[in-house]
């Protein structure tokens, strides 16, 4: 029996691990998939459905996005910004997802 044990906690640690190393590969790949060609092209900017729109106009203002509306939810931006750092100044401010604004 001891062995059987062995084998299943060996296999859960190995999935444990490959799930910590690929996600974040998976996450970077997915958050720039739909990403417009155009540096000024509006984007639809997702920060956590917890926060309040408070809080994201302020992380959307800092990072330097022009805001055009929002989203279903508070935390959800269409933003237009003055060149091609927006996104990336946006996802340091909290937002999980940065879209093609005319695609999302």
């Amino acid at each position: 029996m001891r062995s059987g044990h062995s084998f299943a906690n060996g296999v859960a640690a190995f999935m444990a691990v490959s799930l910590v190393a690929v996600t974040p590969l998976v996450a970077v790949a997915w958050s720039n998939a739909g990403l417009p060609s155009e540096p000024d092209a509006p984007v639809a900017a997702i920060f956590p459905p917890w926060w309040d729109g408070d809080r994201a106009l302020a992380a959307a203002t800092r990072a330097g996005g022009r805001i055009i509306a929002v989203g279903g939810l508070d935390s959800t931006l269409v933003l237009a910004g003055e060149d091609s750092g927006l996104a990336e100044r946006l996802r340091h401010e909290g937002a999980w997802l940065i879209l093609d604004a005319e695609a999302a």
